[in-house]
């Protein structure tokens, strides 16, 4: 290998995310928090938050957030569903 070929090894930051929620069903929850989480990272990075656990506490409480509101959003559609056939609709 010659002096111009040669690779000089670098460290590089990266992350990686995972909306996995429930096995090998794929649920529409699992593209929401990938979201959230990738929107969490991306917003540490433009902050010059680069240390890994206040990534990771980032991206956990996105994820939570996340959650909560598809549970939330989940519930009420419910609730309207069953209003609807308690009317005969």
């Amino acid at each position: 290998m010659s002096e111009e070929e040669k690779v000089e090894p670098r460290i590089v930051e990266a992350v990686a995310v995972s909306g996995n929620v429930g096995g090998h069903n794929v649920s529409p929850l699992a593209g929401l928090i990938q979201h959230a989480m990738s929107m969490a990272v991306a917003k540490c990075y433009a902050e010059g938050i680069h240390d890994p656990e206040q990534v990771k506490e980032a991206m956990q409480a996105a994820r939570a957030a996340m959650k909560h509101w598809y549970h939330q959003k989940m519930a009420e559609a419910a609730k309207e569903l069953e209003e609807r056939i308690a009317k005969g609709e």
